[in-house]
């Protein structure tokens, strides 16, 4: 399983500039973040990230990226799952309408998996939504 790293930043890790984490000590933080980002928080994020990924299934990658502190995420085409503050799991999915409109679909639930059905659920409501009018 392959695993992305992001700065949060539109600058790629791998151009070495003042986004790129830095290791010094327990510090391991961007130049630029100046958030006395850690290594610990950092190996955390990545392990949670795998967990979750894995926890989701098949075609799920962990994404781990740095915006003053670790943070992670599993991700999938255009859909992503995440966890906040109160263990819940925020999942939606993006995808375009057309050149100019971006739909977001999301909804929260206390399983990751949960989160990704409710997340469908709607999508299909929607569509047959859509049916009817036409």
């Amino acid at each position: 399983m392959t695993i992305t790293f992001e700065n949060g930043n539109p600058t790629p890790l791998s151009s070495g500039d003042r986004w790129t984490p830095v290791l010094k000590g327990d510090v391991y933080c961007s130049p630029a973040c100046g958030g006395g980002c850690k290594k610990a928080d950092f190996d955390s994020a990545t392990e949670k990230a795998h967990a979750l990924a894995n926890t989701l299934g098949e075609g799920w990658e962990p994404y781990v990226w740095e915006n003053l502190g670790w943070h992670f995420a599993a991700k999938k085409r255009g859909a992503t799952v995440t966890v906040d503050r109160d263990q819940a799991y925020p999942a939606d999915v993006r995808f375009k309408m057309s050149d100019d409109h971006e739909l977001c679909i999301s909804e929260t639930r206390g399983c990751p998996r949960e989160a990704v059905s409710a997340v469908v659920d709607e999508i299909n409501t929607r569509i047959t939504s859509l049916k009817r009018a036409l």
